[in-house]
């Protein structure tokens, strides 16, 4: 395993720095490494799961996505209480290109943590309900956005995320011509102590 880390590493260095290694006499590569730490998850016995763990980043740094969160449920499925791989296999969809899936995923945490299951307490809700958000309005799925940047805004203590989730409600408002609600978002955003919120929002509400 730290054999196969470190011929991964020291292969992943960018081309213009490996020179500077080689001149130390240090050399490396990622598929050697790669095939190392498969060993070690094969036949190890006490690293396995570190194996099977750094296996996973790999897959994801060379963009293998399908491995990569193979390699994420397995560990989901040996550690049920730790929701940051459910959170990485998230991520694999969303580098992936397929947001619907990464929304689907990022739900069932977010019901998870709601319904309060073993480990899941420890979720970061604003930050969930954030990235939550800001996946479907990438995903053009507007109206289920403003749902959870208005679940970031009932989370304490306030934020900067949000701000950026009043600012975001405000432009939702303010294009569905709901003067009166994006007011009162770009209010709640400028009375925020975070400089540039509180240019943004004053900007929000000369356009109104």
């Amino acid at each position: 395993l730290i054999l196969g880390g470190y011929e991964y590493a020291s292969g992943s260095v960018p081309a213009a720095f490996r020179w500077l290694l080689a001149l130390g006499g240090h050399s490396g590569s990622k598929a050697r490494g790669v095939e190392l730490v498969q060993d070690a998850m094969m036949h190890g016995k006490r690293a396995s799961t570190a194996a099977l763990a750094l296996l996973a980043v790999a897959y994801g740094r060379e963009k293998m996505f399908v491995y990569s969160r193979e390699m994420y449920q397995h560990l989901a499925r040996f550690f049920p209480r730790n929701y940051l791989y459910e959170m990485e296999i998230a991520g694999t969809y969303q580098r992936e290109g397929n947001l619907g899936a990464a929304v689907v995923v990022s739900k069932n945490i977010a019901r998870k943590h709601e319904a309060g299951a073993a480990g899941y307490d420890r979720v970061d809700a604003t930050k969930l309900y954030f990235q939550i958000a800001t996946l479907l309005e990438e995903h053009k799925r507007p109206d289920d956005a403003m749902e959870f940047f208005q679940k970031v805004i009932l989370q304490r203590p306030e934020a900067a995320l949000h701000g950026h989730s009043y600012l975001r409600l405000g432009e939702y408002y303010r294009a569905r011509n709901e003067r009166e609600k994006a007011r009162a978002m770009y209010e709640k955003a400028r009375h925020l102590p975070f400089p540039e919120i509180q240019k943004q929002a004053a900007r929000g509400l000369r356009k109104l």
